[in-house]
């Protein structure tokens, strides 16, 4: 349904949320709704399927409209955030120079 298949998903997930850690304790109080591979699904349809509606993703997740607005609020921070700290960095990410590659593609296409 999100357009990648289940290695691409997970290296994806890996990236945005870091490794899992080891549960050495029991963490206390109520789990949360959606974890980190539904709040992943959820964007991913959110953006590939924008006739998707939150009532929509409500039914496809099994929650209320107000745990889809909050876990889709959460995660754009999170990926702004991460996408912030990549261009941050002193090298350029892959992004960045598949960029440059391809707007020195558009350049030298233009001069002939």
């Amino acid at each position: 349904m999100t357009g990648f298949n289940r290695n691409t998903f997970s290296r994806l997930r890996s990236v945005i949320f870091g490794d899992p850690e080891p549960v050495e304790r029991r963490k206390r109080g109520r789990p949360p709704l959606l974890d980190e591979s539904d709040q992943l699904g959820l964007i991913l349809l959110f953006y590939r399927n924008s006739t998707l509606r939150v009532k929509h993703l409500c039914l496809l997740f099994g929650v209320t409209p107000s745990v889809v607005r909050r876990c889709i609020c959460e995660m754009m921070h999170l990926i702004v955030n991460i996408l912030e700290h990549d261009m941050m960095k002193p090298h350029e990410s892959t992004f960045q120079m598949k960029l440059k590659g391809r707007n020195m593609l558009e350049w030298s296409m233009e001069e002939k």
